[in-house]
This record gives C-alpha cells, structure tokens and sequence, in this order.
C-alpha cells in the first residue's frame, strides 16, 4: 500500500466532507453557496494538484487539462441550465480536489460530472414519480408525455438526430451517439429559440435538414438501423416523462414573502403608474422593472416587498417549479464516492 497516497487520500476526503457538510447545508436552506469558503476550498485543491507535478505523479498538462475540462463543464452547464453558477463552482472546486488521486485525471472529470447529475435526477425523477402514484395521477402523466413524444416538433428532432448519428461515425455505441447528439442539439436549441422567436422555429430547419439528410444517406447507403432511432425515442420519452412532474413547468404565483433567492421570474415586470404588472409581452409605455428570464436575488425579494408594502397588493408571477435544486449534497457526494472507491483501492 503506498503510504503517501492513503495519507493524501485521507485528508482529501476528511476536507471534502466538512465542506461538504456546510456547502449542502446551506444549499437547501439558504439557496446559496458561500464564495470564500469555496475559494478555500478550491484553493486547497489547486494545492494539492501542484504538488502532483512536484512529485510527477501527473504532469503539467495533465492537470491543466484536467481545470479547463472540468470549469468547460461546470460554467457550460450552468450556461444551459443545468444547475446554477455556484453549482458550477463548487464542481470546479470538488473535481479538483479528486483529480490528484487519479492516474487518468480526464476520465474521472467526467466520471464525476455524470455521477453528479445523475445521482440528482435519477434520485428526484424517482421521488417525483412515486408522488405521481400515490396521487393516482400517473396516467394523466403518461397520457401527457406520450402527446408530447410524438408531437411534430419531437419528431422532427428525433429524425434530425438520428440522420445526423448515421453521418457521424463515433467510436462509441450507436445508441449512446445517438442519445449524446440529441442532448446536444437540444440544449443549443434551447439557447437558440430566443433569436427565432417570431420568426422561424428551429425545429421547421430540423425538418427540412433531415429531409436532405435522409436522402443522401438513402443514395450512398441503403441501411437504414432503426434500432437507434427506437432507442432514441425510449430516452426522449424517459426525459419527457421526467419533465411532465409537474416540478419544472408550472407556474405559481407568489406573494413576495414566499419568494426565495435562486426562483426564477416567469414574466417580465413592468410599472405602470403606481402599479407594477406582470407581463409576457413587451410595454413601450411602461418602466421595465425586471425582465424574465431572471434568478431573483435577495436584493430583488426585499425591492419587490418594499413595492407591495406601498401597493398593498402584488402578486409576482413566478415560475414555482424553478425554485433551484439543492445540487451540492449530490456533487459532494459523487466526490465522496469517488474517494471511498480510491481508498478502499489501496486497503487491498
């Protein structure tokens, strides 16, 4: 057993579990993680990943790579919504604290990306969906995303994916290219709608793309394995059932007193006269006070409460579902999980 690497292993996970403590702690009552205590978190890993190079455990572009990667994944997951800005950090800050214990630092930046967001999901799909059952309204949802699987737009999306992932030739399995394509696509879709609105909708480019597509595959290669695209369609419903809990899409419209730092506005908010309004559509005779999409902060929570102490009524519009996950205990867990795995490794 290398004695230097228990050593390292130990005070690592010791670390990452006192962080861990606090950072989830107040990630579920606060909404927030704290930034100088991350920094010294993160400052601790930096620590430990340089002293791999003094000692060549792991060379300097190792480990360089090893940052880029895993801030590429924590800050562009919060770009596409996935979690929120100090969830992307506290990744950052978790991942490469593990990293110097690796032979493989890459490999294990996406092995704890993956296990992060799937521990959470999984685990709330599975909760949300017993809550489905005991209410009895499980068909309701079924009936709902299986309206929503095979809506023209789904379709369209499914066919570009599925032409695209005959095209592209990854060395991976053909259900899994298939399945990363299509998240792909989708998560650019979703940044993308914002500057078709009004316009054109993507998925009508989606529709004409896999036309052409389709029709050069059909002249250079007669196969067509629909095998991926069955799959495929198996995950978009998972996904879409997923969506159709009622956790994501509904609106609830709060008094600001209900209000919590990390929801997200659903409209924007306008004043007009002494009253403040909410609204999907654009008011050129109105002062905007907010504009949707937005995360309310608690500057934003106490302004709205000072307006409804002088309007006596206001009702904000916000999207109940948004109310930000708690991602910090699932990320300080796939860490500590990766640890344990580590330490046991070398108890053998």
């Amino acid at each position: 057993m290398n004695e230097r690497f228990f050593i390292q292993c130990a005070i690592t996970l010791a670390m990452t579990l006192i962080f861990g403590i606090y950072f989830s702690y107040t990630d579920i009552t606060r909404r927030t993680i704290p930034n100088r205590p991350l920094l010294i978190f993160l400052i601790f890993g930096l620590f430990a990943n340089m002293l791999t190079i003094f000692t060549g455990t792991n060379t300097t572009g190792d480990i360089l790579l090893a940052l880029t990667l895993a801030s590429g994944l924590g800050f562009g997951s919060y770009y596409f919504n996935l979690w929120h800005g100090g969830d992307g950090k506290l990744f950052i800050a978790a991942t490469l604290n593990i990293t110097p214990l690796a032979l493989y630092p890459l490999k294990l930046v996406i092995f704890n990306f993956c296990l992060s967001l799937a521990l959470c999901y999984l685990l709330l799909f599975l909760w949300l969906l017993f809550k489905s059952i005991i209410r009895g309204k499980l068909w309701i949802v079924l009936l709902r995303t299986g309206w929503a699987v095979f809506s023209v737009e789904r379709l369209c999306q499914a066919i570009f994916t599925y032409s695209v992932s005959l095209i592209i030739q990854l060395n991976i399995d053909v259900t899994l290219r298939t399945v990363v394509i299509y998240l792909l696509f989708y998560l650019i879709q979703s940044r993308l709608n914002r500057y078709f609105t009004g316009r054109i909708k993507i998925w009508h480019i989606y529709a004409l793309l896999a036309i052409g597509l389709l029709a050069l595959i059909k002249t250079t290669n007669n196969a067509f394995p629909l095998i991926n695209l069955l799959h495929l369609f198996g995950f978009i419903f998972l996904v879409t059932l997923y969506f159709s809990l009622d956790f994501f899409s509904h609106l609830a419209f709060f008094a600001p007193d209900g209000l919590k730092a990390g929801m997200e506005l659903a409209y924007n908010l306008y004043k007009s006269g002494r009253k403040i309004i909410g609204s999907p559509f654009i008011r050129n005779d109105a002062e905007i006070v907010m504009k949707a999409p937005k995360e309310l902060t608690e500057s934003d929570i106490n302004y709205l409460k000072e307006k409804e102490r002088e309007q006596k009524m206001l009702r904000i519009p916000v999207r109940g579902a948004a109310q930000s996950i708690p991602f910090a205990p699932f990320i300080i867990a796939s860490a500590l999980f990766i640890l344990l795995k580590l330490l046991l490794q070398q108890l053998r």
